[in-house]
């Protein structure tokens, strides 16, 4: 870098500040073979809950959404961000009706293929589930966030109506699972 001592200092807060939650970032991140690899490596670590939690607390959690009445064989369940479908083919698997939103292509076709080795059928859609038009009615909604939003899209899901879903659930998964 070139310029005083101030100019540089400057440049580098500059680079160095968070952009605004919400702000459009770089659209290809999910599909950088680099990450996405690594992002769908991490969701299938079954030695921690850095990506996706450990297999059997998914187990717990989609066991106890059922045993409650949460819900019920036949419910329609929106599946937002469900990654490589690790709750969504439990779920399906119970006779829930999924539809899965991802935006990582890699995790999609991971779903996918692991879906149809299981012979269940899953409706997996490749998509940002900021851009989604909750035209169709789901009974249920699942989310599992990070513990702070991290999205690149402001979120946009409906109030509870007719059209849209009667219960919305969220697992968080918290930022570091030292």
């Amino acid at each position: 870098m070139k310029g005083t001592h101030s100019d540089i200092l400057r440049k580098m807060l500059q680079y160095s500040k968070n952009p605004p939650l919400f702000e459009p970032g770089e659209p290809r991140f999910w599909d950088d073979p680099h990450i996405s690899k690594g992002m769908l490596e991490a969701h299938l670590n079954p030695t921690h809950d850095a990506a996706s939690r450990r297999p059997e607390t998914i187990d717990k959690e989609v066991r106890h959404l059922i045993t409650s009445g949460t819900l019920k064989t036949g419910d329609r369940l929106l599946d937002l961000g469900c990654g490589p479908g690790l709750y969504a083919i439990r779920f399906a698997a119970k006779s829930i009706k999924v539809t899965g939103i991802d935006i990582s292509k890699r995790s999609i076709d991971y779903a996918r293929k692991s879906a149809k080795e299981n012979g269940l059928k899953i409706d997996y859609r490749l998509m940002n589930f900021f851009d989604i038009k909750y035209e169709d009615e789901y009974d249920a909604v699942a989310a599992r966030t990070p513990a702070r939003p991290t999205s690149a899209a402001k979120p946009s899901i409906p109030k509870r109506s007719s059209r849209t879903s009667r219960r919305t659930f969220t697992t968080f998964i918290p930022a570091s699972s030292g």
